[in-house]
C-alpha cells in the first residue's frame, strides 16, 4: 500500500463538564470532512485515561488539502461550537496539532 503523504494529529481538551458538548461538535465534523477532496482519513479518538482529551488522526493527500479543510464551512462551524468549551492552545486555537510525514508504507488490510 502507498504512504499517506501528510498525517495530522489534532489534540482537543474539553473544559470540565463540556466533554459531551465537545464530543458531539467534533463528531459532527467527521462525515463532511471525510467527503472532502484530498481527505484520506479523519478518525476521532478519546484518550482512554483522560475523557476530556480528544484526538483527531487525519490523513491528507497534501498540505494544500489540509489547508483547504481548515477553510471549509464545517471546520469553521466546529471552531465556533468549541468556543468556550475547550482549553485554548498557546496560539489561541482550540486545538494543538502536529504534522507528520509517513516514512513506511501503510499496512495492508487484514483478511
Amino acid at each position: 500500500m502507498s504512504r499517506t503523504p501528510l498525517n495530522f494529529i489534532a489534540h482537543v481538551r474539553a473544559t470540565p463538564g463540556a466533554e459531551q458538548t465537545v464530543h458531539t461538535a467534533i463528531e459532527a465534523c467527521v462525515a463532511p470532512t471525510r467527503a472532502e477532496p484530498g481527505c484520506i482519513s479523519y478518525d476521532l479518538h478519546r484518550n482512554a485515561d483522560d475523557p476530556a482529551m480528544f484526538v483527531l488522526y487525519e490523513g491528507w493527500e497534501s498540505q494544500a488539502a489540509l489547508d483547504a479543510h481548515m477553510r471549509t464551512e464545517h471546520f469553521r462551524a466546529l471552531g465556533a461550537a468549541l468556543g468556550g468549551n475547550v482549553v485554548l492552545a498557546p496560539d489561541g486555537r482550540p486545538f494543538t496539532g502536529e504534522a507528520l510525514t509517513m516514512l513506511t508504507d501503510r499496512a495492508p488490510p487484514k483478511p
